[in-house]
């Protein structure tokens, strides 16, 4: 209500001291909405609440002036030693690289990447989104499932400050439309839980009633020798994260091909491992610190 009433009174208009009130009791909330969205661990949501209250207050500006008796006062010089916030210069918020954020489907991705949009745009930072078309405004799909970026985009020129939308991975165009020396970040799962998930998610709509059960689905899967005609199903962590538009092509014959294999998880070293972070679904709160 008091967060109602700010917007509608204007800056102006409120007391310092309501302000104060406000922001404060705006961050008390968000903590308790925005957490049970998030799906964390207990331990997970004192970092979550935390984040939250940094995006707010590293991304606001003091106010420097106040209103007294309904006349509102000149703003005062800023000052950098005063214990007053009234008199306190702005501080700008800490600068961050380019983030690419590499969603991998059901692996808790899009929690994360509500995050990392909620910070894009508390910093006014421009995401890569796809054209507008007269059915869709601003999507999220970036040419997923097949290859990034998808139609629609002009030549890459370091335009972008973050990623976060639906993409397979490709490094060289991830880097080519992001700001330089961009950060990389993904989510992973254990992939037993993430192929449950996937079939109960996504697998009533996919097969209607010829796969019901777990069984039959195993069954149908081992069956399958092209990744693009079940992308949510086929090796799907590996596809997202850009596995077979790294073989150039969607036949999952060197799927059991080790010595291929590990040269592809080599090539991920340097965006990962160097200038990145992988979380685990399973060790989120050891991710989150």
């Amino acid at each position: 209500a008091q967060a109602i009433w700010l917007k509608r009174r204007g800056p102006n208009q409120v007391p310092l001291t309501d302000r104060f009130i406000t922001y404060s009791a705006g961050i008390i909330m968000l903590r308790f909405a925005l957490l049970p969205l998030l799906a964390v661990p207990l331990a997970a949501q004192s970092f979550g609440s935390l984040f939250v209250e940094a995006l707010l207050l590293g991304s606001s500006r003091p106010v420097c002036s106040t209103m007294e008796s309904g006349h509102p006062l000149p703003p005062p010089v800023c000052s950098t030693s005063s214990n007053d916030q009234r008199f306190q210069c702005p501080v700008p918020p800490h600068p961050i690289p380019p983030l690419a954020f590499l969603k991998v489907h059901k692996t808790g991705s899009e929690a994360f990447a509500a995050l990392v949009s909620r910070l894009g745009d508390r910093r006014n930072l421009r995401r890569m989104t796809a054209p507008c078309t007269p059915t869709s405004h601003m999507s999220k799909n970036l040419g997923w499932p097949g290859s990034f970026p998808g139609p629609g985009f002009g030549q890459p020129q370091h335009q972008y400050d973050y990623i976060t939308g639906h993409a397979i991975f490709d490094e060289g165009l991830f880097r080519q439309y992001l700001r330089p020396n961009p950060f990389f970040i993904t989510t992973l799962r254990e992939p037993g839980a993430q192929a449950l998930s996937a079939f109960n998610y996504f697998g009533k709509s996919t097969f209607g009633k010829s796969v019901r059960t777990w069984p039959q689905y195993l069954d149908w899967l081992a069956s399958q020798q092209n990744r693009s005609s079940s992308p949510w199903f086929v090796n799907p962590q590996a596809a997202d994260l850009g596995w077979y538009r790294w073989l150039n092509t969607d036949r999952t014959v060197h799927d059991k091909d080790n010595s291929t294999v590990h040269r592809w998880l080599h090539s991920l070293g340097e965006p990962l491992e160097v200038n990145g972070l992988v979380l685990l679904l399973e060790y989120i709160d050891e991710g989150l610190v």
